[in-house]
């Protein structure tokens, strides 16, 4: 069910076996690993987004919820990060928070658990260069990698780099946990102002994940590969990266944030070059996909923007 949902995009085919795989687990129910719940969890969400059917897609998180309050221990807190984190893929933040704080009953989700969600959720309200303002002074040293990717976008260089030197000998690491530590090395390499070092860091992380990893860190490691290759002269470059994710989105079972950036981007780099058709395709999904968006969130003031850029191309002169 995993490799034909994530890699092949064939849900028609992978739904049988993921609910073969359900009943299997409730077979097993205490032995069974939590990730196998989580992604049985979130496949009818998952097809109801890749759908563009977001009706179906909050009613599936809404079940989800319901559900969440009858677990306990891991599973349970797996479970309301995901439920949680669905929201926030629609772009309804003040839902993820509301949910959140209802379901916070343990000293753990009550403590650095619940701090790292909601900074996340307020994060995605913020634009990034408005991160500072949060994470100045509250950034969570043990996310490692991916808190130096937050300081990089956030422009806190200095810090980034201080904690990317911080972490554990790169000998120590397995092969996807040594290409999350290039992507973030990648990242903060290209907000140095060093696309040319940028690239094969960023490149070596994406050829790694193609086939190994759902996460929205994949999106992200693709966006800033193109980025870089834009800085570096070599536009068509950067384009192809970015068809060749936006062809892999039926792997963002998890990270969907990370799609949803990387589209946005995209749209701004073909209206830059002047390929307004593909931009407004772009930006037609992506009002879909965030129709159910806070107003108050990024992703709503980016759509806005595109918004008045489409107005500026048609305005005469």
């Amino acid at each position: 069910a995993w490799y034909l949902a994530a890699f092949q995009g064939r849900l028609d085919e992978a739904e049988p076996f993921s609910q073969r795989a359900l009943e299997l687990s409730t077979e097993y129910e205490g032995r069974r690993a939590p990730e196998v719940t989580e992604f049985l969890s979130l496949f009818p969400f998952h097809r109801a987004w890749m759908d563009h059917d977001l009706d179906s897609a909050l009613t599936e998180l809404d079940v989800l919820g319901r559900k969440a309050s009858e677990l306990r221990g891991e599973e349970r807190t797996n479970q309301v990060w995901l439920v949680g984190a669905g929201y926030a893929y629609l772009g309804m933040i003040t839902r993820a928070e509301e949910f959140n704080l209802k379901m916070a009953t343990s000293s753990y989700e009550q403590g650095q658990w619940n701090r790292r969600s909601m900074r996340g959720l307020q994060l995605a309200r913020l634009d990034e260069d408005q991160w500072v303002d949060v994470l100045e002074g509250n950034f969570i040293p043990s996310l490692g990698v991916a808190e130096v990717i937050r300081l990089a976008l956030a422009g806190m260089l200095t810090e980034a780099r201080e904690l990317l030197e911080s972490l554990e000998p790169v000998e120590t690491w397995d092969e996807l946990g040594l290409a999350k530590r290039r992507a973030a090395e990648g990242m903060l390499t290209l907000a140095e102002g060093n696309p040319v070092l940028a690239i094969p860091l960023l490149q070596e992380a994406v050829d790694v994940w193609r086939y190994a990893y759902l996460g929205g860190s994949f999106f992200r490691t693709c966006q800033a590969l193109a980025q870089a290759h834009e800085l570096n002269g070599r536009v068509e470059n950067a384009f192809a990266v970015l068809e060749d994710a936006s062809q892999q989105r039926p792997r963002a079972i998890y990270g969907k944030g990370g799609w949803i950036d990387m589209r946005f981007y995209t749209a701004e780099l073909h209206r830059k070059y002047g390929r307004e058709a593909a931009a407004l395709e772009v930006e037609a999904e992506l009002r879909t996909l965030l129709r159910l968006a806070d107003l108050d969130t990024r992703w709503a003031r980016e759509l806005e923007r595109l918004s008045q850029s489409t107005a500026q191309q048609v305005t005469p002169k």
